[in-house]
């Protein structure tokens, strides 16, 4: 996986609370949550990896780097504005989970 793509499943992920878990012999890019929310993630992670992608072979890593930190900064702002809803409990349940394992 290049690092822009990796980048991009992690801040996807943070955004839509939930957790990217990296599986390279799979072939695919599972995001793990409550709800609807990996299903989202994922659709957002495909569409924005499609569309840069496409213009991959035009640029250079660290575009594609600056382009990273554009995106998580979009995302992160946008997720300040919007409401949290119950299916908002990944990082409730991990810190439970952490605790809980010491």
């Amino acid at each position: 996986m290049k690092e822009w793509a990796h980048i991009l499943a992690i801040r996807t992920a943070s955004v839509f609370d939930c957790q990217y878990f990296h599986a390279p012999n799979i072939g695919e890019i599972p995001f793990g949550g409550v709800g609807a929310d990996p299903k989202v993630c994922g659709w957002m992670y495909g569409y924005l990896y499609k569309i840069l992608s496409q213009s991959r072979k035009e640029a250079r890593k660290s575009f594609f780097l600056g382009v990273m930190a554009v995106l998580s900064h979009r995302m992160t702002e946008q997720k300040k504005e919007t409401p949290v809803t119950s299916y908002a409990l990944v990082p409730v349940i991990q810190g439970l989970v952490q605790s809980a394992v010491g």
